[in-house]
């Protein structure tokens, strides 16, 4: 349905049309000149008396800066599926032990390089070495001593080819305050501990 009226402003006749119940404005015709002025949307609008397009003063709103940091992000780390047949994993933490690791310089050592800590604790140190190598190592050139009193054991931690070689001894009294006495028990164990999985090789 189409309808039209005449405007109170001079000349204009408003085109009309009925949709969804509400009458819409489709056009306006200024009958002396034949213009034709269609509504608009948005800020901009006619003025149906002049004929002209007004524009409507526009306040800009600063345009959104794209972050183009990137999100800090931690790198993925692929877990190391476990190899077989090993004798078990080097998973645990040397704070659980009750005991202090103190790592002091070795009597006689003509390398600088061993380090040495007394405990007496019921434990493996090879399930305690990745720990204690990611702990208590401050160059891969060291070798470490762990005496254990409690069960007699000596065992030696060294970094060799991106893995863990841990050798138990016999404890010999004394090792603990000379670097010539120190490994010279009787090998008891020898493992292998892989850095990328904690897995334990035994070797002996």
């Amino acid at each position: 349905m189409e309808a039209y009226l005449i405007t109170d402003a001079q000349n204009l006749i408003v085109r009309c049309q009925y949709l969804n119940n509400n009458w819409t404005v489709v056009y306006i015709t200024d009958s002396e000149n034949g213009h034709l002025y269609y509504p608009t949307t948005g800020k901009d609008a006619y003025n149906y008396t002049t004929g002209e397009l007004i524009k409507q003063e526009e306040t800009t709103e600063p345009a959104a800066v794209e972050d183009t940091q990137e999100e800090s992000k931690e790198p993925e780390t692929q877990e190391v599926p476990h190899r077989d047949g090993m004798y078990g994993i080097s998973d645990k933490s040397c704070h659980d032990i009750d005991a202090t690791f103190s790592r002091d310089k070795v009597r006689n050592d003509v390398t600088g390089k061993w380090r040495v800590s007394a405990i007496s604790a019921d434990v493996q140190m090879v399930e305690y070495a990745k720990d204690y190598y990611q702990w208590k190592f401050t160059n891969d050139d060291e070798i470490h001593c762990i005496v254990n009193f409690y069960n007699n054991t000596t065992t030696k931690i060294q970094y060799l080819s991106g893995n863990l070689f841990v050798t138990v001894h016999e404890y010999v009294k004394g090792e603990e305050h000379d670097a010539n006495l120190m490994f010279s028990g009787t090998v008891l164990q020898d493992f292998i501990v892989y850095l990328d999985n904690g897995d334990i090789e035994q070797i002996q």
